[in-house]
This record gives structure tokens, C-alpha cells and sequence, in this order.
């Protein structure tokens, strides 16, 4: 079998792969070969990365994981950057969310980990209970951004519930480590995440009718002088533990040696083991219990607990005739970014047949294909309904009767949003969506869906009724002062909050 980096030696190879950007490949791999010796070790991963990213070949992902692993030319910093852009590519690509790839990227993360903890770990001394402030919590994110994005969401949520509910005085600190450009190395369809740089100018963030004290890191990380800063605050400080929203945080793995510090991830589905003291979960799976073995940690490493959401003030008040769609007729929604890539050919031909029994469907977020989707379906340029982004996604819901959600990773919060709105919420089992909604709003296969909607659309009753459950699950997974104060108990009890 071919490897993925044999295809640096030899040119003929790249006439043999097939891939529908084959042209492209080509001219990388000409401009490649062509250059001198030292252009080629700089621009290897240009040509490894769009060999994955324009074939989707999962072997050549997973040599690709491990040749960065392996790769003693590359700093930390290059390291971790090709970790963030392979954890994107792999949250894009279903089809790559295997356990060969989380064992994979497990094993290159804790390269860069152990790079960071060599420069570092003479700033992390432990602090015990005893010693530290009761009333005093750190919380650190990756990524702030605004109120429509769901994990900034989260983290206000959370902040306010320690601050006004539990009294504790709040310092968040952004370490704006999610893809950023720090340790940049030449990258194919390399992604850059969000950064307001407003932010790095001001101490404080409001939310609601609270305000919390803020640091924003400068984008230029994780840089390790900037996160020893963090740590030596850690132990001047002296927090009682630390929340970090977000995967695998550097400067969260390293602050966990100074005091606890629990990890509140943002996927449920796109498995990421994360080396902080603790970790929430909705359920422990044996893919995680595999995991604890591997790395040698203690079962209490993971706590169990519902994670709740945020749901944002509706603004606006729509009518279907507000919004040009049908007035009486049966109407599902689908949310979602990367909508061309999440709602396929099994997805559309579900929603061909509710089509046929008079069941539109609306699309909120951004969909290019749909042109070339009703010319392959073409009943769909009546019944699918593309809406663009919307700001008042609330006002939608309430225009709609049930929330139908693609297989793939994410959603999570949009579909907790829909059943806020009494939505019923129609999902594989699968993915996010259905790791949140619960079993009750899951269903085996696209044709289970199709079944279950007819009979929302054809009783009047039984939707009821399921709106009333939707309702239900919804008040349970936003009621974040009693559940988060139920996780911070667990934690706070166990035998590894020293």
C-alpha cells in the first residue's frame, strides 16, 4: 500500500491519485519536485495536506497524523498548529472521525504537550486546598467571540452561574489558541479561527446584569513565555480550581499541575481525550474507558453530568408570510454553517420524499449547492427553502413544526434552540445532536425520520405531544444553576481534587 509520504519522492504517483482537483495536485507537485532541496523540507506538509485534502483518502489522513508526530524538523509550535488544522479537517470530514485517527491525533497532542511541559513544568508547583481561594475562579477559553457563537455563549453561561449563583469572583482569560497562525507552517486550505481584537484592549466582559474581569491573549499563540505568565497568576493567585471551555488547552494541560482544572468540551462525537484533571461528559462510553488505560488516568477523570446551553433573547417576532413561506402546509428546519457539506444525498432524499407528501423543509445558513441540488432533485425548488443566515434564529423556530438534523458533528445548539421553541427534534443517532437531545428525538435511519415526520404532520395529537416533550428536555438542558452546580459538586468530592 501506499504511503502517503512516498509521494515526496516520486512525481509519476500524483497522475495516479484520483481526485476531482486532480489539475491542482499536479501543479503543487511540479512546483514541488522543480525547487531546490531546502524549498522542498519547507513546503512538505503543502503537498501532504492538499494530497488529504483533495482525495479524502483516511489512510493518507492518518499517515499524515503520524508523520507529524513523528517529524523531529518541527518546533512545538509547528506541531501544534498542524494538530489544530488536522482536528478541523477531521471535524469537516466525517468519514475521518475513526479510532485510528483519535488514537493518532491522542498521540501527536501529547507530543506537543510534552514539548511545552519540558519548557514549562518548572513554573507548576501544586497548590493544595487548603491553600487556595475559596471565592476566586479562573476560567479559561479558547476562542471569544460574540453572543451568536455557541462556546462563547457556553462560557458567559457558565461564568454567570459561578459568579451569581455560587459567588465566586471570575477571571476569564481567552487563550486564543483555536487555529491560530503562531507556528504556521505552509498548510492546504488551512483554516484561521476568529479573533476580535477589540478585546485585547479592555479588563472587563459584561453578560446579563454581571461583569467579569477578562485578559485576552495576544494572537500570537500559545506561545510559551505568555502562558508561563499565566501560570506564575495561577500561583500568585491561588484560584480554588479553574474551568477551561474548550478542547485540549495547553495552558489549561499545564495549569492542571498548579490546581484542578475541569475541561468542559464542545463535541460530544469527534472524541478528544483531554489531559486537564477532569473532564464533563453526558455519558462514559468504552472508547473513553479505552482511553483512561491508554493514558493512565484514574476513572474519576471523567464526571458525569447534563451539559446545558444558553439560549439567547428572541428579538423579533416573525409570520410565515413575514418569511415567504407557506401558510398552512407541514414545515421542518435544518440549521447549520457548513451546510453544502453536512446535508448530502441520503439527507436530500429524505427530504425529496416528505416533499412528495406536501412536507417543506427550510435550510437557515449558508447552502451554494442548491441550484445544482434542484436540478439533480427537481421537486426540491418548491419544497426546500434555503433562509440564509438569520440573527433571530428564535423568531424562525417559531415559525416551523420540527427540527430535522443531517448526520454529522455539531448542531448541538441550534437544536437545543429549536426544542426551546417546543420543536420536536428528529435526529440520527449520531453525532452532537443526538448525544444532547437524548434518545427520545433519536432514530436508527433517515427512513425512521421520514416515518416519524408523516406522523407529526398527519396528528394533530401526537405533535402535540411531542412538543410538549421537546419543551421538557429543553427546560432540563438549559437550567445551567442546577446542573453545573451538580458537575461542580461531583468534582469537588472526588478523591482528585486534592
Amino acid at each position: 500500500m501506499i504511503a502517503i509520504q512516498d509521494f515526496l519522492s516520486s512525481p509519476d504517483l500524483f497522475l495516479s491519485l484520483p481526485s476531482n482537483d486532480a489539475d491542482i495536485l499536479h501543479e503543487l507537485a511540479k512546483d514541488y519536485f522543480n525547487a531546490p532541496s531546502e524549498h522542498k523540507e519547507k513546503n512538505k506538509y503543502l503537498i501532504l495536506s492538499a494530497i488529504v485534502n483533495l482525495t479524502h483518502n483516511n489512510p493518507f489522513y492518518l499517515n499524515l497524523i503520524e508523520s507529524c508526530a513523528k517529524d523531529d524538523t518541527m518546533t512545538k509550535e509547528n506541531r501544534y498548529y498542524a494538530y489544530r488544522q488536522l482536528i478541523r479537517y477531521k471535524f469537516l470530514h466525517q468519514e475521518a472521525n475513526t479510532p485510528e485517527a483519535n488514537d493518532l491525533l491522542d498521540d501527536l497532542f501529547d507530543r506537543v504537550l510534552n514539548e511545552y511541559e519540558t519548557y514549562l513544568m518548572p513554573l507548576c508547583k501544586r497548590i493544595p486546598q487548603k491553600e487556595r481561594s475559596n471565592d476566586f475562579v479562573i476560567v479559561l477559553t479558547t476562542q471569544m467571540l460574540g453572543m451568536t457563537h455557541a462556546p462563547t455563549k457556553i462560557l458567559m453561561d457558565r461564568c454567570y452561574v459561578l459568579q451569581k449563583t455560587l459567588n465566586k469572583k471570575i477571571f476569564i482569560i481567552n487563550t486564543a489558541d483555536v487555529l491560530s497562525t503562531y507556528g504556521q507552517i505552509p498548510w492546504y486550505n488551512s483554516s484561521i479561527g476568529g479573533y476580535i481584537e477589540e478585546l485585547s484592549s479592555v479588563d472587563s466582559i459584561k453578560y446579563k446584569d454581571t461583569t467579569f474581569s477578562y485578559f485576552q491573549c495576544p494572537r500570537e499563540m500559545p506561545n510559551a513565555d505568555i502562558i508561563g505568565e499565566i501560570l506564575k497568576l495561577v500561583s500568585d493567585e491561588k484560584p480554588e480550581y479553574i474551568i477551561a471551555i474548550g478542547e485540549n488547552n495547553i495552558t489549561a494541560c499545564l495549569c492542571s499541575h498548579i490546581v484542578p482544572v475541569l475541561t468542559l468540551t464542545l463535541t460530544s462525537t469527534a472524541r478528544i481525550g483531554v489531559r486537564t484533571t477532569f473532564q464533563a461528559t453526558g455519558k462514559i462510553t468504552n472508547e473513553d474507558m479505552t482511553w483512561l488505560q491508554k493514558h493512565n488516568f484514574p476513572s474519576e477523570h471523567f464526571i458525569k453530568g447534563v451539559n446545558t446551553y444558553a439560549i439567547p433573547m428572541q428579538k423579533n417576532k416573525y409570520s410565515r408570510k413575514d418569511l415567504n413561506l407557506p401558510e398552512t402546509d407541514f414545515i421542518c428546519i435544518t440549521v447549520g454553517y457548513r451546510l453544502d457539506a453536512e446535508v448530502d444525498d441520503d439527507f436530500l432524499e429524505m427530504i425529496q420524499k416528505l416533499a412528495a407528501n406536501d412536507i417543506y423543509t427550510v435550510l437557515i445558513g449558508d447552502f451554494n449547492r442548491f441550484n445544482d441540488v434542484c436540478e439533480k432533485y427537481s421537486i426540491l425548488k418548491k419544497y426546500l427553502i434555503p433562509l440564509g443566515f438569520q440573527k433571530d434564529l428564535l423568531a424562525v423556530y417559531e415559525c416551523c413544526d420540527a427540527y430535522i438534523n443531517p448526520r454529522r458533528i455539531g448542531g448541538g445548539t441550534s437544536a437545543i434552540e429549536a426544542l426551546s421553541k417546543s420543536l420536536p427534534v428528529l435526529t440520527p443517532n449520531y453525532g452532537d445532536v443526538s448525544g444532547v437531545v437524548g434518545n427520545d428525538f433519536c432514530y436508527n435511519s433517515y427512513n425512521d425520520m421520514y416515518e416519524e415526520i408523516l406522523k407529526l404532520a398527519g396528528n394533530t395529537s401526537y405533535l402535540k405531544s411531542r412538543k410538549e416533550k421537546a419543551l421538557e428536555r429543553a427546560t432540563q438542558l438549559t437550567d445551567s444553576a442546577t446542573e453545573f452546580s451538580k458537575l461542580l459538586q461531583t468534582m469537588k468530592g472526588s478523591p482528585l481534587f486534592w
